[in-house]
């Protein structure tokens, strides 16, 4: 797994965002959790979060809060060896999460929904921006590329 900041360090303040440049050469047995969510592994669904899941070819959005998850009504066939561009957003007020998919370097979306149910937004309820990806089965293979990724905050720092 690629964890950016751990896994259990941050909180949602309103208006974060990732964006994500990424392609899956493998999609047989393998299981992506892409975005901001508490688990290292693939052997559970995260506690809380907000993600992308792609499960073998199929593309959701998920939200977990306090092990209460949801998952987008549409869904997303992905295609082996072509790049993407992912982009996960949550609004100011902390009440809509965003999904979005483009064929990169497009600017039109190939897919997008949203979700308002499950969103953890309370103290205790923190997560990190990890990018899981693991097989179902075993074996080896090469089964995620990125090239890209960006973190947008919320908070105004003084630097």
């Amino acid at each position: 797994y690629y964890g950016h900041q751990g896994n259990n360090i941050m909180i949602f303040q309103g208006g974060e965002s990732i964006e994500l440049i990424f392609r899956v050469p493998a999609t047989t047995n393998v299981l992506h959790r892409l975005g901001f969510h508490d688990r290292q592994d693939i052997a559970a669904v995260p506690v809380d979060g907000v993600w992308i899941e792609i499960a073998g070819t199929t593309l959701s959005g998920k939200t977990s809060n306090n092990s209460t998850a949801s998952t987008t009504a549409n869904t997303y066939a992905i295609t082996a060896n072509t790049w993407y561009k992912l982009k996960i957003s949550i609004n100011q007020i902390k009440t809509i999460a965003t999904f979005e998919l483009y064929a990169s370097p497009s600017t039109t979306p190939l897919w997008s929904d949203t979700l308002t149910t499950n969103i953890p937004t309370t103290a205790g309820r923190a997560f990190g921006l990890l990018l899981v990806v693991g097989k179902t089965t075993a074996g080896t293979a090469n089964i995620f590329d990125f090239d890209w990724v960006r973190y947008i905050g919320s908070q105004t720092l003084n630097r």
